[in-house]
């Protein structure tokens, strides 16, 4: 399976370093756990795994800057 791949853990979606968990108070809505392990805005499922890929290309971008300086 590739680690970009969204798989299923029980109620969770997962893939390679980051998870989208359903909100606890609203059904139907879903958190992202981000890198700091804080959770996201509720969102919908599709922009909380949308969240997620943000993120992996905001800290891809400043890694790779930060290497450059």
């Amino acid at each position: 399976m590739s680690a970009l791949t969204w798989k299923r853990e029980g109620a969770d979606w997962s893939r390679r370093f980051s998870r989208v968990v359903p909100d606890d108070r609203h059904p139907g809505m879903w958190r992202s756990i981000m890198p700091g392990g804080g959770l996201s805005d509720m969102a919908n499922l599709s922009w909380a795994r949308n969240a997620i890929l943000v993120a992996a290309e905001r800290k891809i971008e400043w890694e790779t800057r930060e290497r450059a300086a």
